[in-house]
């Protein structure tokens, strides 16, 4: 709890700092940055300043939850308790360094300060997608977290309290750290003797290819291919095409026993359209006794059960599967 003793200090520095009776109308916080401090810790909270002014939220971390909340119906969190939101005015600029010290500094120092009493915390979460223009990649990257504070009543002390409708504090950005690892760094793809998986693993994740015997003989024929004419397959079922997210880490021996624990994530490829999207590709050439198939994904779109989207591009090097 050392760097929150900054954020309760005060009430001994307002003891001897009091100058004045500062009265605020509206708070112009919107623009400002939001910063954090102590994450992934019990001291996290998040804040914005604007030349001395200051606006303080101490909420768990684990209440911004990398997941889209549905339309028109965001978390909402009642300021009660650890959760609080806190005003402050020092007198003079303020910096990162203000608020976020396990000491803090001399100056400037804490001139008013006023704490939240009631009110409500609304949170909407969003899934931000970065696109690459050059592949048509379009993976998500982060969750941007949009905060209001609706009904919010300040203690100004001296028995006065100020009620604002909303106040829109701006967003926070998480990362995805479940965004897929580059699959292209693993090497060759492997397989399992007892199924028809033909995938890669990295940590926590798998990209699969998991297909009926059939369509696997046909695609993978040892046979090798002319240049230009690779075999063609679009993903036309459920779970043909997977990107598997674990809440631990895998190996192939769990991988392929299939008891791989808790899923985090699953991802499947949607249904291709023929002649645009969802199309597995595999080119195949000879070394010695062995056929080298060369897997490609082209606009293969993988979705989630929450709607979410992204795809690894128009041409995805998947990897070289290797039969004889």
């Amino acid at each position: 709890m050392k760097k929150f003793l900054v954020l309760l200090c005060c009430s001994i520095l307002l003891n001897s700092c009091n100058d004045g009776d500062i009265k605020v109308e509206s708070f112009d916080f919107e623009s400002a940055q939001t910063r954090t401090c102590g994450e992934d810790t019990n001291d996290f909270f998040l804040y914005k300043y604007n030349g001395n002014e200051a606006l303080i939220i101490q909420v768990p971390q684990t209440r911004f939850i990398n997941k889209e909340t549905p339309a028109d119906t965001p978390i909402q969190i009642p300021i009660t308790g650890t959760v609080q939101v806190i005003y402050r005015v020092y007198d003079g600029p303020i910096t990162a360094s203000t608020l976020c010290s396990n000491i803090p500094p001399s100056t400037p120092k804490v001139i008013d300060e006023w704490n939240a009493e009631g009110g409500t915390i609304e949170i909407t979460t969003r899934a931000v997608n970065t696109e690459v223009a050059a592949t048509g990649e379009s993976l998500i990257t982060s969750f941007s977290h949009n905060i209001i504070f609706k009904n919010i009543t300040f203690n100004r002390g001296n028995d006065e309290h100020q009620t604002t409708e909303q106040i829109n504090f701006g967003t926070y950005t998480t990362l995805n750290r479940n965004k897929p690892v580059d699959f292209t760094n693993i090497e060759n793809v492997q397989t399992c003797t007892t199924n028809n998986l033909l995938y890669k693993l990295s940590g926590n994740q798998i990209l699969a290819l998991n297909l009926d015997q059939a369509t696997l003989d046909t695609l993978f024929a040892n046979e090798a291919t002319t240049i230009g004419n690779p075999r063609q397959f679009y993903i036309n079922g459920e779970g043909q095409l997977l990107f598997v997210v674990y809440s631990n880490v895998i190996t192939q021996d769990i991988l392929c026993s299939g008891n791989v624990g808790a899923i985090s994530e699953i991802w499947n490829a949607q249904n291709g359209v023929d002649g645009i999207s969802g199309l597995v590709e595999v080119e195949t050439t000879t070394s010695g006794s062995n056929f080298i198939h060369t897997i490609h994904f082209r606009n293969v779109k993988f979705k989630n059960t929450d709607g979410l989207e992204f795809t690894f591009g128009t041409n995805y090097l998947f990897g070289e599967y290797v039969t004889n």
